[in-house]
C-alpha cells in the first residue's frame, strides 16, 4: 500500500488530505481551544479522532512518571473511535510510540541531510539500545525542511500498518513542522550511528501502489 499525506491548511488548524494514485482515500483537519486539540480523521474508511488535553500535561502527571520511575511522555495524544478510547500516541526517550488496539508500533526519525527525512515503522517499540522489537511495517518519507505545507510519502505491507503510519504522519507534522508553519522556520536532520543503520532503502520496492 502506496499513499501521500498532503497537508492542504497550514496551523493551527491544519487540514490534509490522503490521497493514492486511485485518487483521494481521506482527510484530516485539526481544531483546538484552550483546553484540548483535536485531529478528526477519515482515513479508507476509518474514522478515528486524536484528542490532545492541555491538562493531561500537569504535576500530577509528572509526580506519577517519577515514582512510577516511567521516562516522560511528550505530547500525548488519546485515539477515540465510536466514542472509545482505542489508543494513544505519544513520544517518549527521543522516539514515536503508538498503541492501537491490542498492536503496538513505533517509529524514529532518520535524517538523510539533502535526501530527506526517512520515518521507518516497526511492530512493537524500541529496546533500551534503540532496537527495534518487531519487523518494519511502513516507511514515511519527506523533505529535510520546514515549509508551510507539508508532504509525505508512505509505503506499508498492509492496510493496519497503513493506519499505524497515517497517525504516526500526522503526530510528526505537528510535532517536527509546526513551527515552520509559523515562523517560516527550517529543519535540517542528519543522523550518524546506529539511527541511520535502521534505514532500509530496498523496504519499499516490492510494495504496490
Amino acid at each position: 500500500m502506496k499513499y501521500e499525506i498532503i497537508q492542504t491548511a497550514p496551523y493551527p488548524t491544519a487540514e490534509f488530505t490522503f490521497q493514492r494514485k486511485s485518487g483521494d482515500i481521506g482527510t484530516a483537519k485539526r481544531t483546538c481551544d484552550k483546553k484540548t486539540w483535536k485531529v478528526e480523521i477519515r482515513f479508507d474508511g476509518i474514522s478515528i479522532q486524536m484528542i490532545y488535553d492541555k491538562r493531561n500535561d500537569s504535576i500530577c502527571s509528572m509526580i506519577k512518571n517519577l515514582f512510577t520511575f516511567s521516562p516522560p511522555r511528550i505530547n500525548s495524544y488519546q485515539l477515540v473511535s465510536k466514542g472509545k478510547r482505542c489508543g494513544e500516541i505519544f513520544k517518549c526517550q527521543g522516539y514515536y510510540w503508538l498503541r492501537l488496539n491490542e498492536c503496538r508500533y513505533s517509529a524514529c526519525a532518520i535524517g538523510l541531510g539533502s535526501a530527506g527525512i526517512k520515518y521507518p515503522v516497526f511492530d512493537g517499540s524500541l529496546d533500551k539500545k534503540y532496537n527495534p522489537t518487531g519487523k518494519q511495517t511502513a516507511l514515511i518519507e519527506t523533505s529535510n525542511s520546514g515549509k508551510l505545507l507539508d508532504l509525505y510519502h508512505v509505503a506499508s505491507l498492509d492496510s493496519p500498518a497503513g493506519v499505524a503510519a497515517m497517525l504516526f504522519g500526522l503526530y510528526i507534522d505537528y510535532d517536527a513542522f509546526y513551527k515552520s508553519d509559523r515562523y517560516s522556520e527550517k529543519t535540517y536532520l542528519e543522523s550518524y550511528g546506529h539511527w541511520k543503520q535502521l534505514y532500509d532503502p530496498a523496504f519499499k520496492e516490492h510494495i504496490a501502489d
